[in-house]
């Protein structure tokens, strides 16, 4: 709610996957950074079977807790190769599955939205909750918080997207889709890098520009059909939206007009981000291919063909020398951004939901439908450590070393140590 170019990275929709940005608009909260050299891991072949899913947690209490784990040889749900992904904290306070969970900028706070209808803000240090934030009438879908972590938006199934007061939990503004429509969800809502904008996409065929001050309405953003993403560039000058209309689209925020259509998919684009700089574009399509674009002039750079399912996600590197993907073909893949190069591939068990590069770009982590998260060592593709019992969600600390994850069929989330 997964950086330089998520969010999103994450299919949301028929799939939610963890391109989620965070309050800087184009930071995600599964941020991506330079590999350091080839991998040699082979693609694996495709197959029919499934992997079975990961034994659920039990249900959390509805009362809200937080649990403390020092040592993470003890911990049944790692099972990876080394101790680098160790059990810091648990939040147990939601009474239904989290959907999303993210750091506020300065790390010291973590908000979280559930199928329950509420948000909550709790304290990180401590592990108590601060904050029950319930008004919406209906999933929460997103969570984000302002470039200073004094506001929070969320985004819901009920048709709206709500502002609130992170020192207080009062509501601030209530921003409405178009409720008549026969599919109202609001996906996702994302605060522009000055904070003065807010953007929300949502299933009623539009993403929508607000006064992140007042709430009023400042421009509607129209696609054919559900638009899963939006994003502001890097500068807050334009919009990126990722629609089941089989196209991305790029918006001037000073007049709600088109730009550009970026539309060689021939199947739903799951996700749009821009490169940290701005002047590239990448999409994910379900038509098993992902694509690289000139910002300013929709121009197509190169196609990243070779996977055989659909592409879920895709985030550049930092630098935006390199594209990471993610298909339901098992595999992730990094691509060269401009010569459209697969440099390497990592093989899963399961399809994989989304894919990215740690910070400081020294692991790659990927999430897959067997609810497990892998750390993999971007250097040489050996695998790090298993995450067991997590979302396709996933949200980086300020400094890059913690990550938090819900966990499957519970209602609590958890935070893990990088090492």
């Amino acid at each position: 709610m997964v950086a330089a170019a998520l969010t999103t990275l994450v299919a949301i929709g028929a799939t939610w996957f963890i391109v989620e940005h965070s309050a800087g608009g184009n930071e995600t909260r599964t941020t991506s950074s330079e590999v350091g050299s080839v991998l040699t891991v082979p693609r694996p072949e495709q197959t029919t079977g499934e992997s079975s899913a990961s034994s659920a947690p039990p249900a959390g209490s509805s009362s809200a807790t937080s649990t403390n784990v020092s040592a993470p040889s003890k911990d049944p749900r790692l099972t990876g190769h080394g101790p680098i992904a160790s059990i810091v904290q648990s939040f147990v306070g939601h009474t239904s599955p989290v959907t999303s969970a993210v750091f506020s900028p300065d790390g010291s706070k973590l908000a979280t939205g559930a199928t329950d209808h509420t948000a909550k803000i709790w304290d990180v240090a401590t592990g108590s909750m601060l904050h029950n934030l319930a008004d919406h009438t209906g999933d929460v879908n997103w969570v984000a918080f302002d470039p200073t972590g004094t506001r929070l938006v969320t985004a819901s199934s009920d048709g709206t997207a709500r502002v609130w007061n992170v020192e207080t939990g009062e509501p601030l503004a209530v921003l409405q889709h178009d409720l008549s429509s026969t599919y109202f969800v609001v996906n996702t809502a994302e605060f522009s890098h000055d904070g003065s904008m807010i953007v929300t996409a949502g299933n009623d065929g539009t993403a929508r520009i607000w006064d992140a001050s007042t709430g009023a309405p400042l421009h509607v953003l129209t696609h054919d059909s559900f638009v899963f993403t939006a994003w502001f560039s890097p500068d807050d000058t334009t919009v990126l939206t990722a629609s089941l209309d089989d196209t991305a689209g790029v918006w001037a925020v000073a007049s709600g007009e088109r730009i550009e259509t970026l539309d060689g998919h021939t199947d739903k684009v799951d996700g749009a981000v821009f490169s940290a700089d701005g002047t590239m574009i990448v999409t994910a399509s379900a038509d098993g291919t992902a694509k690289v674009w000139e910002a300013a002039t929709g121009t197509p750079i190169t196609t990243l063909m070779g996977h055989v399912g659909p592409v879920r996600s895709a985030m550049f590197s930092p630098d935006g020398s390199r594209v990471v993907t993610s298909s339901d073909d098992r595999s992730a893949d990094v691509w060269d951004s401009r010569t459209g190069t697969r440099l390497f591939a990592l093989s899963d068990t399961a399809e994989v939901r989304a894919a990215t590069f740690t910070p400081d770009g020294s692991e790659i982590v990927t999430l897959s439908a067997d609810y497990v998260g892998r750390i993999w060592d971007a250097t040489t593709g050996s695998p790090i450590a298993e995450l067991q019992d997590v979302v396709n969600d996933m949200s980086f600390s300020p400094d890059g070393r913690t990550i938090v994850t819900p966990s499957i069929g519970s209602a609590s989330v958890v935070i893990w140590s990088m090492g």
